[in-house]
């Protein structure tokens, strides 16, 4: 957040963050969470959420003093890893822990099958400052 010293949303300058789950979070309008979750579904869900939105306000969360860089993700697959090993920083507020959280995920398994010439178009798409080169 601007308010404790963050950039907030490049692609929005009007915002913290934005909601575009590649970019920020994955934040949805009610108009789209309505769409997505159905009309009971939403209820309950809104519901939870509210109450936690309540329950915390004015709060954050830190460190030694300093506001945590609150990095996050949808899945880890059953372990979080250490943030050194990750990104170039060291957060010692993330270290790697069993986690059960995420079990029932629908992202904590996927499988997709790549020629290799596709993947290396793929990882190029992702990224075109990496060289990628197709070798079967």
């Amino acid at each position: 957040m601007r308010q404790f010293g963050g950039n907030g949303c490049n692609r929005h300058p009007e915002a913290d963050v934005c909601d575009d789950p590649a970019h920020c979070q994955a934040y949805l309008p009610l108009s789209a969470q309505k769409l997505k979750w159905g009309v009971l579904d939403f209820a309950a869900n809104y519901y939870k959420i509210r109450r936690a939105v309540v329950a915390t306000a004015g709060l954050v969360l830190s460190y030694d003093g300093l506001v945590i860089d609150p990095i996050f993700h949808s899945t880890c697959g059953g372990r979080t890893e250490y943030a050194h090993l990750v990104w170039t920083n060291e957060y010692p507020y993330l270290a790697s822990v069993v986690c059960n959280f995420c079990q029932h995920s629908r992202r904590l398994t996927d499988e997709r099958t790549f020629t290799v010439a596709g993947l290396a178009e793929r990882l190029t798409q992702w990224n075109p400052a990496v060289a990628v080169t197709a070798r079967s």
